[in-house]
């Protein structure tokens, strides 16, 4: 059992609220490392609190899946019958389709693995050498583009978790990145080289149906590396410059299927991913001397920001309006998930019974609540975890501190309790309607509640659920196991 010790923590006095936080971009939370995976390559999400990386094991030659819950990663599994995944897309809440490399008799061969409840199907070998990007137009119908053995640009479509026939793509040279921005349309992105000038130029190819159009060039690019598009448009692609107009990093929004004009991305050597949380913002990601992040804003790139800790991201995911999950490599070797934004952090702040938007700001450590009290309340690194710790029917700004095991409750107890590795777990475990310290340690599927019952209950794997299940006005201990799908209670 762990012992709590209480912690001096100041009261805060409230900054007033804001009518606006400022944009999503400006906030990269301390990246997490996903021991048992050396990289993670891409990510999608199916619901606001759950996204699936995907990417390579650390130490063999088999593509994982990393459930990531809340911006907590979980255990890598396996795939069998992969080598590498690349990509992956979410096209319903229980059901994504990744792509990647696999292996047969005659060599390289690009797959397409169906996940379904958390569970990898059989891989299935296409007539692609390589498959690098996946898209889904809607929950039956994907897309996934690639090469052919000779190098060749080809697009696989993919009805019901089922790869089709490839089909070639003409004028064009190689393809990295597609998105969808209908039930019936994508856009895929890539390069080529152009004939006359004898240099290389970014393209897109509308595919429709699932059959592709003609490529077209998009002018002051050289190669275009990934697209995001939102239901109904627009899109936003990234990837370097044709070198006379831009020489580094650009990013070209397209409206319809009619790309804008390039801006240049200072800060950035290669951009791998872009992902749009809304019409006015989107997310891009890659490296330079180590991860990196930049927000575009209404088309403009912002300043970019290196992540420290990781050695180049791969891809990013947004899964709400002010929250994105980037992937990619840590400086330690092995994976690693980052949450870009500021976690929604809704509660009752007033007391007036009615729920406040509110978010936390992990670069400084500042709880905005609009209409609420505001003020800083941790540091880079802490986890929000607000609730009721004094019972007097209000929200309390509260976080957890990772690297420590304290909890700092802003007008309640504060208390060391938990580890390094924990997760916090609040709720109101025995009733009485406050709400308690709690920890769970994935590391032995133990449940520890500062004052009530401690318990064993889920194994290495699982994601901690709790919540009142039965109604009785109490939290109860609960697990999901997306190794099955299964949920414990």
């Amino acid at each position: 059992m762990l012992a709590a010790v209480a912690l001096s923590v100041a009261v805060l006095a409230p900054l007033g609220a804001l009518s606006a936080s400022p944009a999503l971009a400006t906030t990269v939370a301390t990246p997490t490392p996903v021991p048992g995976s050396q990289t993670l390559s891409g990510v999608a999400c199916s619901a606001a609190t759950t996204c699936l990386a995907v990417g390579t094991a650390e130490s063999q030659n088999v593509g994982v899946m990393v459930p990531i819950i809340n911006g907590a990663p979980a255990v890598p599994k396996t795939i069998p019958g992969t080598n590498s995944l690349t990509s992956v897309a979410c096209p319903s809440p229980t059901t994504c389709v990744a792509v990647g490399l696999g292996t047969n008799a005659t060599g390289s061969v690009g797959v397409v693995v169906t996940i379904t409840n958390g569970i990898a199907g059989v891989p299935q070998e296409t007539s692609a050498q390589f498959l690098g990007g996946v898209a889904c137009a809607s929950a039956t119908s994907c897309v996934a583009v690639g090469a052919t053995f000779t190098g060749a640009p080809l697009l696989v479509p993919i009805t019901d978790g089922t790869a089709g026939n490839a089909v070639a793509i003409p004028d064009v040279d190689s393809l990295s990145g597609v998105a969808c921005f209908s039930s019936t349309a994508c856009l895929a992105v890539g390069t080529r080289l152009n004939s006359t000038t004898s240099l290389d130029e970014g393209v897109m190819v509308t595919i429709t149906d699932g059959s592709p159009g003609a490529a077209q060039a998009v002018a002051g690019t050289g190669r275009l590396a990934t697209i995001s598009c939102l239901p109904g448009g627009p899109c936003e692609a990234a990837g370097t410059g044709d070198n006379d107009s831009f020489f580094g990093v650009v990013v070209v929004p397209i409206v319809g299927v009619v790309p804008g004009t390039p801006a240049e991305v200072a800060g950035l050597d290669l951009a791998r991913a872009v992902a749009c949380p809304s019409a006015t913002l989107c997310e891009v990601v890659g490296f330079s001397e180590a991860g990196v992040v930049v927000p575009v804003v209404d088309g403009i790139p912002g300043d970019a920001r290196q992540v420290a800790g990781t050695s180049a991201l791969h891809g990013v995911a947004c899964p709400s309006a002010t929250t994105c999950v980037a992937v990619g490599d840590s400086s330690s070797g092995v994976g690693v998930v980052v949450v870009i934004g500021e976690p929604g952090t809704p509660g009752d702040y007033t007391g007036d019974g009615t729920t406040d938007f509110a978010v936390y700001r992990p670069s400084n450590g500042t709880w905005y609540v609009n209409g609420g009290p505001s003020g800083p309340w941790g540091i880079d690194g802490d986890i929000p975890v607000p609730g009721d710790y004094n019972g007097d029917a209000k929200t309390d700004f509260a976080v957890f501190r990772p690297s420590t095991g304290a909890w700092y409750v802003n007008g309640g107890t504060s208390a060391f309790w938990g580890i390094p590795g924990d997760i916090p777990v609040p709720g109101d475990y025995n009733g009485d309607g406050t709400t308690d310290i709690a920890v769970y340690r994935p590391s032995d599927g133990s449940w520890y509640v500062l004052g009530g019952t401690s318990a064993f209950w889920g194994t290495t794997g699982d994601i901690p659920v709790p919540g009142d299940y039965n109604g009785d006005g109490t939290t109860d201990i609960a697990v999901y196991r997306p190794s099955d799908g299964s949920w414990y209670v």
